[in-house]
């Protein structure tokens, strides 16, 4: 029942009024409960680094533990939003004044024998990770700024608080303002300004929403704190932004409310929202029952303020706003923001929040280092961080952290240490990696290993679980496991190296020794003890060991066999450090065959970005296995020294774990990042799906089809209005996008409407946003941003799509960094479900609601029993044996032989077989048409041309029959049209382009063929056919109509016993009664100029839609032409860069040989002159070439598109000479009856019918008699 949604975590929860038992997990997160101690608040000393001087101040924390307050020196109220604090601290990381005045106050206040860093309480705040703000309070004792400190750290860090309902963020602004009352218990009226709106018309719009509530004192300038209540707030908002989507929502239930004065639901309508718009349809009946009266009844009485309401069992607009605001009505479950998600797995089944350069405040080139980055990134709940370490140059000579070889400034890696000690649990406690980047020389390396164990201690995992040997086979341990533990990722000392280079032991004295378990350990291990122990360099086994089949896939993924000098040494790495590299060992990348076959998951593999983009575009499922096994880390490429990032989804679709980013830029990147790992209480482990982790699963990032095992989904997303969203006068609209595989990938493609100068409350009520097909939700995300018409974003907020729970929901919207805004709301309507292709979307719904179907299709059969009671029984079954004829079986026989499947047959002609073998290629994948099928096709159209074109010479010297009914075939016109719908795909067949333009493959050049399997020539085609069966139709039911008539005024014969006996009757048996001669000329001329008047009306359709085909062939044509020539030059633009590349490649190849043979300088100057300008000589020759080869190309595709645009022409002109033809042939048939056949024959033929046998007389009958002759006359008739 959970395999659904086994992929980001355990199941998703509805809202808690949604069940009606406890789930599968119960969400252990709870409201905060604040202190009595910060309530009644505590005196302290305040000050900040620009302040003139130190503050006795209170401070307090309202009751909800919203905001942080405080009355400053001057009387004013000033409050910090717990919600952005990032930070709190005391002890040796709180700051001390620097001014001695400053100090010496603090030092005089409270207890003097405490130290002022142990009584200070430092608060770190701010909306990005780069410009922190501090704020230091100073404490009368030591135990108070402890619990002040946790206290605050613990509320800040409380998911409720990251994570509000609006009802939440309309309490903080009303407790905003209610703890900014002056002495008179006043609230100026400019402080509510300054929460709701800068603009002088949105001023006004405030102070009437004000006066309508009664609020406003008599100077107008402030409003009564007493009088102004959460409830009076409530009511100043709905007047400030009046609810009336809420109220249309209660009027579309319930439209009997209309005309009451506050619209309301009744109790069976409460449950019909609940289970049809309000849960989530993925879930399971049986774990999740549906809502019922008691459950609409426990919803009343929680939300509906009007007891009168409540006695009727009736739910107010008001109630259900109140229910729509309110945390049971969040987005996303509350179960998604605990920690929820399997943490036994190994290591490398979780996606991993890293950083990378995380001591980097900006460029990557000249930017600032700073120690604080990491603490503000590991309070994130990252938990890979990364170290570049070099030599430092003071009097000290301990190590430093920097960019090398950049202007980029530097930090002390003690200092560095201490604050990742300090930091990397406080938010989370699961492991934490030190990505070191190592490039000391072996004695300060001594000095990193020492800070390292002094600082870190046994927090330092330092030797494997022995649950987990460094084996291969044996998997990482799990988070669980590692719990509190940081895990170093350092290159390892190659002792291989170290002893080819004979270079002698330097011995230096290290306090803190490692005792390793040999046994546990692989040969590297063994190595450093043999290195330790003076053992020669020749006794390793190192090499020996190594699987010959390995070392030849290390060979063939291009490593050199032999050692060649390096341009730069690199440090050789200490034994100690390598000693406390466990399972995240760094390894260089060879192939997805090289690590399957060595099989160790303690290796790490760092890729470059553009690397691992090319590992994943030509290798993704073995890139999907390899992430299976051990972890990777992606890193970005040197290129971006802006600090940008690339988009983490990319490597998330293969499994990476580690997908680095520059934490101190807040790009799409980095917000989808912090999106993400927002949830599961910011541990920085999310699970990957589970066929990501299985061995016995593949799975391809690219596919487009449903993946095995996972059920896509339908998403849509109709934004109604905002609220809140700008103090300014701003117009705004909203954006939509989806990130995840390729195809679930949707940008820049969904956007509202501009509301021009409403910053707040704009109405959208935008058509919903459908993503049609999900294919992977697990992986799939969607940002929903609102933005200033000028493009600056306000908000945004990225929300799991496996996870969103449907219905009207309200969506608080966050900064870039994922903190709350204030205020500022979306109001939107979510529908979510299991995606149903079109073709079967009537039977899902049919068997989800399988009486409803029913009676709707019973509903349609008595509609249609208007239109066929009014015939005789007989009529009605002549009628309906008769199918109206397709374009595909409108050729006759004689014209279009029957192919069979498995090829012509024997009615092919040598020439026929030619055309199928020719389109007859190995390997097409078309769905279900191929090839064949449209040779078919157009074999059938040609033969029936042909046949057509004949007949239409022959009408002069033939004897015109009578007309038939018009219910014979849609004529000549559509018949050759017929291949075109007989399966004439055009998809899938051809060859794909190859690179190299001498191929004659290599361009796809568009045919006649391609042209009729065009999709919209296709479907145009369809609609003429049903236009052309319409007609026949209708032309079936007056035929029938008059055929009534003249059987209802015309005698019944029947024949007697001579006339049965001869064989011989007035009117055969075998004549239909659809053929049965009227009585009189009048009849006869009426059922002629009938048929005429169809003949013509349908000649005249058929015109008017041989127009709209050729406009269309037309249309066509030009798109091919022109995507020909776009397709020729992509591949002239792609063979040049490929020449310049293999020309430059082989200047290098050879340079390099002309500096390995010739030593002497002067000679090697004048033999690479030489050498250059024979290079050039053949550049120009080889680029001369493929320009003629170019021109070539481009002369024989227009050739081809010219003489394409005529067999075009030619089609288009033999169809419509086909239509002149039998226009010409119905023209003469209705001039033939008057040329040879007199008034006076018709009338005795008439006559003559009339004389028949009476229908009284039997088979013994006075009278026999004898039947007319059958004459051309009665036959026409």
């Amino acid at each position: 029942l959970a395999s659904r949604y086994s992929g980001l975590g355990l199941l998703q929860l509805p809202a808690p009024m949604a069940d009606a038992r406890p789930a599968l997990y119960a969400s252990q997160l709870k409201q905060v409960a604040v202190s009595k101690l910060l309530i009644d608040g505590s005196k302290f000393i305040c000050w900040t680094e620009d302040s003139t001087g130190p503050q006795a101040v209170t401070l307090k924390v309202d009751p909800k533990g919203h905001v942080l307050y405080w009355r400053d020196g001057s009387g004013e109220i000033e409050c910090l939003e717990i919600a952005w604090i990032r930070d709190t601290r005391t002890g040796r990381s709180a700051r001390i004044p620097k001014e001695t005045k400053i100090r010496e106050a603090c030092g005089f206040f409270g207890s003097s024998e405490a130290l002022i860093e142990d009584r200070t309480v430092t608060i770190s705040y701010g909306l990005d990770l780069v410009n922190i703000q501090w704020i230091n309070f100073v404490a009368a004792s030591k135990n108070v700024a402890q619990e002040w400190s946790s206290q605050l750290f613990r509320y800040a860090t409380n998911s409720f608080v990251n994570n509000p309902s609006f009802y939440d963020m309309l309490e903080r602004s009303w407790t905003k303002l209610s703890v900014s009352r002056d002495a008179d218990n006043l609230i100026a009226l400019k402080t509510i300004y300054k929460l709701f709106a800068h603009h002088k018309d949105d001023k006004k719009r405030v102070e009437k929403a004000l006066e309508t509530c009664c609020l406003l004192t008599a100077k107008k300038d402030s409003v009564d704190a007493k009088e102004f209540t959460f409830d009076a707030f409530l009511r100043f908002y709905t007047c400030l932004c009046p609810r009336t989507d809420i109220d249309q929502i209660c009027i579309d239930l319930n439209p009997a409310c209309k005309t009451q004065p506050v619209p309301y639901i009744t109790k069976s309508q409460v449950i019909w929202l609940l289970n049809e718009k309000q849960r989530d349809p993925r879930l399971n009946e049986i774990i999740y029952p549906y809502a019922n009266e008691a459950k609409a009844r426990e919803l009343i009485a929680k939300f509906e303020p009007d007891n009168a309401f409540v006695e009727k069992d009736q739910l107010s607009s008001r109630g259900l706003h109140a229910y729509l605001i309110s945390t049971d009505n969040n987005v996303v479950p509350l179960e998604k923001l605990d920690l929820s998600q399997d943490m036994e797995q190994p290591l490398a089944h979780y996606f991993i929040n890293s950083s990378h350069n995380t001591y980097l405040s900006g460029h990557q080139l000249t930017g600032k280092s700073s120690v604080e980055l990491y603490r503000q990134v590991l309070l994130t709940g990252c938990r890979c961080v990364e170290l570049d370490c070099w030599d430092g140059k003071g009097a000290e000579e301990e190590p430093i952290i920097t960019h090398g070889y950049t202007m980029c400034s530097e930090v002390p890696f003690r200092e560095t240490m201490e604050a990742i000690a300090e930091s990397a649990f406080k938010v989370s406690d699961y492991p934490v990696i030190l990505s070191f980047e190592n490039h000391c020389s072996p004695k300060q390396q001594a000095k990193m290993v020492k800070l390292i164990k002094d600082y870190l201690g046994d927090r330092l995992l330092s030797q494997p679980l022995d649950s987990h040997p460094l084996k291969p086979g044996v998997p990482l341990p799990s988070p669980q496991s590692l719990r509190g533990k940081f895990l170093i990722k350092n290159k390892k000392r190659d002792f291989k190296k170290s002893a080819k280079q004979s270079e002698p032991s330097v011995e230096y004295p290290i306090s803190h020794q490692v005792n390793v378990d040999m046994e546990d350990l692989p040969v590297a291990r063994d190595a450093a003890a043999a290195a330790l122990s003076g053992q020669a360099a020749e006794e390793f086994p190192y090499e020996d060991e190594e699987d010959p089949e390995l070392r030849k896939l290390r060979e063939e993924a291009g490593e050199v066999k032999e050692e060649k000098p390096m341009m730069a040494k690199e440090p050789v790495m200490l034994s100690e450090i390598s000693a406390l590299v466990n399972y995240i060992e760094p390894a260089p990348f060879y192939s997805f065959e090289y690590a399957l076959k060595k099989n160790v998951s303690y290796e790490c593999c760092s890729i470059a970005e553009t690397n691992a983009t090319n590992l994943l575009k030509e290798s993704p499922e073995d890139f999907v296995n390899f992430n299976k096994r051990q972890l990777s880390r992606i890193y970005p490429k040197g290129t971006r020294v802006d600090s940008s990032n690339y988009m983490p989804q990319l490597f998330w679709n293969a499994g990476c774990q580690m997908v680095a980013l520059n934490f101190q830029t807040p790009d799409l990147g980095l917000q989808l990042n912090m999106g993400i790992f927002q949830y599961q209480k910011s541990c920085g482990y999310l699970l990957k799906p589970e066929f990501m982790r299985r061995s016995d699963r593949r799975f391809d990032p690219f596919s487009e089809s449903t993946v095995d095992g996972i059920v896509a989904n339908s998403l849509s997303l109709r934004v109604i209005s905002g609220y809140f969203l700008s103090e300014r006068r701003v117009g705004t609209f909203v954006e939509l996008e989806m990130f995840g595989l390729p195809a679930d990938t949707v940008r820049r493609r969904f956007r509202t409407r501009t509301v021009p100068g409403n910053g707040i409350n704009p109405v959208y009520s935008q058509e919903p946003f459908v993503f049609k097909k999900v294919v992977l939700p697990q992986l799939a995300a969607i940002r929903i941003a609102a933005c200033e018409e000028s493009g600056r974003v306000i908000g945004q907020r990225i929300l799991p799509v496996d996870s969103l729970r449907p219905g009207y929901r309200h969506i608080p919207l966050f900064s870039d960094f994922m903190q709350p805004l204030s205020l500022a709301t979306l109001f939107v309507c979510i529908s979510v479900n299991d995606y149903v292709s079109n073709a079967f979307a009537e039977l899902a719904a049919a068997l989800a609601n399988p009486i409803h179907y029913l009676s709707q299709k019973d509903k349609h059969q008595q509609q249609l029993m208007v239109l066929t009671d009014d015939f005789d029984a007989e009529s009605h079954q002549e009628h309906w044996s008769e199918a109206p004829m397709s374009l595909a079986t409108s050729i006759p026989a004689t014209a279009a032989p029957e192919l069979p499947d498995s090829g012509v047959g024997s009615s092919a002609s040598a020439g026929d077989q030619q055309l199928l073998s020719a389109v007859e290629a190995p390997g097409q994948q078309g769905g279900p048409t191929t090839p064949r099928s449209a040779a078919r096709g157009i074999l059938a159209a040609q033969r029936f041309c042909a046949a057509e074109a004949a007949a239409a010479a022959a009408v002069s010297s033939a004897t015109p029959t009578a007309p038939s009914t018009p219910t014979s075939s849609p004529g000549a016109l559509f018949a050759a049209f017929a291949f075109a719908t007989g399966g004439c795909a055009g998809a899938g067949g051809g060859s794909k382009p190859t690179a190299m333009l001498q191929e004659t493959a290599t361009l796809k050049k568009p045919s006649l063929e391609d042209l009729l399997a065009d999709k919209k020539y296709k479907k145009l085609l369809h609609r003429c056919e049903k236009e052309l069966q319409a007609l026949v139709k209708k032309h079936q039911k007056e035929t029938m109509l008059l055929q009534a008539k003249h059987r209802l005024s015309q005698p019944r014969r029947y024949s007697s016993d001579e006339n049965l006996r001869s064989g011989r009757m007035a009117v055969t048996a075998a004549t239909a009664a659809a053929s049965r001669p009227p009585r009189t000329v009048e009849q006869a001329a009426e059922a002629r100029l009938q048929a005429e008047q169809q003949r013509a009306a349908e000649l005249e359709l058929r015109t008017k839609q041989l127009e709209s085909l050729r406009a269309q062939l037309e249309r066509s044509l030009a798109a091919a032409v022109a995507a020909s020539e776009k397709q020729l030059e992509a591949l002239r633009q792609h063979e040049l860069a490929t020449l310049k590349k293999s020309q430059e490649r082989q200047r290098n190849l050879e340079g390099r040989e002309l500096t390995r043979l010739y030593k002497d300088k002067a000679e090697l100057k004048e033999v690479r002159k030489e050498f250059q300008q024979k290079q050039i000589s053949a550049a120009v020759l080889e680029r001369q070439a493929m320009d003629s080869l170019h021109r070539r190309r481009d002369r024989e595709l227009s050739e081809h598109n010219d003489r394409l645009k005529s067999e075009v022409e030619r089609f288009i002109a033999e169809l419509a000479g086909n239509l002149e033809a039998g226009r010409s042939a119905h023209q003469l048939e209705n001039q033939m009856p008057a040329n040879s056949t007199s008034t006076s024959a018709l009338m005795a033929a008439s006559a003559a019918a009339a004389a028949g046998p009476s229908p009284r007389l039997g088979r013994s009958g006075a009278t026999a008699g004898k039947s007319l002759p059958c004459t051309p006359h009665h036959r026409r008739v």
